[in-house]
């Protein structure tokens, strides 16, 4: 394997050119995950991850989750 991907929770990825980094939490893992694993997969050239909208996500277990956007 030539390539090593992280998102979500292990992840700590420049969001843009000022030095702006996600947080390492589940919001950042589709657009990681689209951005690079998907494009592999395909064959594609990855596209460069932004975050432009930030948002919260806090696992409750079994009583579900809560939900933030701002």
């Amino acid at each position: 394997m030539d390539t090593i991907y992280a998102t979500g929770d292990v992840a700590y990825a420049a969001t843009d050119e000022d030095d702006n980094h996600a947080m390492m939490s589940c919001q950042h893992a589709m657009n990681l995950g689209r951005s690079n694993v998907a494009a592999d997969l395909l064959g594609e050239a990855p596209i460069p991850y932004s975050q432009p909208k930030y948002v919260t996500c806090l696992d409750l277990g079994p009583w579900g989750a809560v939900y933030t956007e701002g």
